[in-house]
């Protein structure tokens, strides 16, 4: 026998909905949902460094020269530093005998105060001494020595028992 369906056509027969159907399509729009949003922060954090290295790359642009010139500078100041090393050692070592020459001419009741280079020749003596035969010993060893000559006293006083004296003589 032929079926009829008697009941309008907008009726229909309610269909049994298939939960695991849904679920499934449910949790899948999920994922793709959250991984798109993952891809989107990863996108932006991307962008974020795509700029701050062009930022890098400018800067390191405008301050490449500079550092170059910085370089060239500390090697300069070291060559500077090196040769006024070099140099400070050869004066040192030009100067030595003759301090040791003075050393040796000084009297032992001299007190020396201070020696001074009064030009490139010439070699001023500052200092105390216990009587003026002090003085004087000090003045004829000079005019002995090899390596000085022409002592002359500019001034001695009396100063509380002590002589204060000044001789200057020059370097031969």
């Amino acid at each position: 026998m032929p079926r009829v369906n008697l009941l309008p056509f907008w009726l229909k027969r309610q269909r049994v909905v298939d939960w695991r159907a849904v679920v499934a399509v449910v949790t899948l729009v999920a994922v793709a949902a959250f991984a798109a949003f993952n891809y989107y922060l990863m996108f932006q954090r991307v962008q974020l460094l795509r700029q701050e290295l062009e930022r890098v790359k400018h800067e390191q642009t405008l301050l490449g020269p500079l550092l170059n010139r910085l370089t060239q500078l500390e090697q300069e100041k070291q060559a500077i530093l090196d040769k006024r090393q070099f140099l400070e050692g050869v004066r040192a070592r030009r100067w030595a005998p003759v301090l040791s020459e003075i050393a040796g001419l000084t009297p032992v009741n001299v007190q020396l105060k201070l020696l001074e280079l009064v030009d490139p020749r010439s070699i001023l003596i500052v200092g105390h001494a216990g009587n003026l035969e002090a003085i004087a010993q000090l003045m004829s060893g000079i005019d002995r020595s090899s390596l000085l000559e022409r002592a002359g006293v500019r001034y001695a006083r009396d100063a509380d028992g002590l002589y204060e004296f000044e001789v200057r003589c020059a370097i031969r």
